[in-house]
This record gives C-alpha cells, structure tokens and sequence, in this order.
C-alpha cells in the first residue's frame, strides 16, 4: 500500500511541478489560479469544520475511498472507518486548530498542498489537553461533479513551537 501511495505521490509531485505556477503578477496584481483558490478552501473548510465539531462538514471533504495515513498507526481508507475517528475526537476533544498552507500545487485533476496544523485539542473529559504541531501532505482529486476532495492526507507531528 505504501509503495502505491509513494507512485502516486511521486507521479503528482512531477506532473504538479511542470504544470501551472502557483499564481502570475500582472500590473501588481497577483492572479492565483481559480482551482487554487478551490483547494486552498478545502483546507480551511476542513479546518473550520474540525474546530466546529461538524462530522457531516468534515466528511464532506474526504472522497468516498480517502486515505488517511496517520503517525505510528494502520492507514484508514474509506468513509465508514474515517468517520468514526473524527466521532471518537469530537467526542473527547473540542479542537482549536490554526492551520498554515506552504505549497499548493496543481496537475491536472490532482493536486497537493503541504502545510502544518497547529493548536489545542481541549479535553472534554478533563483528562488533559492536546498540543498540536503537525506537518502534513494532503492529496486531492477533482471528483466527477467538480468538486476538489481529500484523496490522501499523510502528517506527523512535528518539532515543538518556538
């Protein structure tokens, strides 16, 4: 599975680099491509919804067979095994997350962006709070009905915030 997750990454990673710049400068106005700005809204709905608490919203980002690689576990593939995750996290945790874009880069009907997240994950239980500093890599297709959807995300944590 890793290795296929590799390929594609691989295959991305050279098709979106060759493809559309990030955005153009013309007469001092910066001019970022339309699917850009599409995929840039995926990530800060994600966000939004994390920090909300709001499964339907989250899920609604995620393509029916997402694959979410995380940190030191098995790889979760498909709505009926992410949903329960995110249940498990609002039902113990009520997120504040910040998150940052680094890259954004475009291929066709794919795309990437890398970035980090960062906050708190409140306990609700009282059993201690959560720190976050996590980088990440997010794939994303452009599924049959034009929408941009999380295909892949992969992230770790990362250093501790300075």
């Amino acid at each position: 599975m890793m290795q296929l997750v590799l390929q594609h990454f691989c295959l991305l990673t050279l098709s979106a680099t060759a493809a559309v710049p990030r955005h153009s400068v013309a007469d001092g106005i910066v001019r970022v491509p339309r699917d850009s700005l599409a995929i840039v809204e995926v990530v800060r709905g994600i966000i939004a919804a994390d920090n909300a608490s709001d499964l339907a919203k989250v899920m609604s980002f995620y393509s029916d067979s997402a694959l979410l690689l995380p940190p030191g576990e098995e790889p979760v593939q498909g709505h009926r095994t992410i949903q329960p995750r995110y249940q498990r996290l609002f039902d113990e945790y009520r997120p504040a997350i910040e998150g940052m874009i680094a890259e954004v880069r475009l291929g066709g009907e794919w795309a990437f962006v890398r970035g980090r997240n960062r906050g708190v994950l409140h306990s609700k239980a009282g059993a201690g709070d959560r720190m976050l500093n996590d980088v990440y890599i997010m794939l994303l297709k452009r599924e049959p009905d034009g929408r941009w959807r999380i295909w892949e995300l992969m992230w770790h944590s990362s250093a501790p915030p300075t």
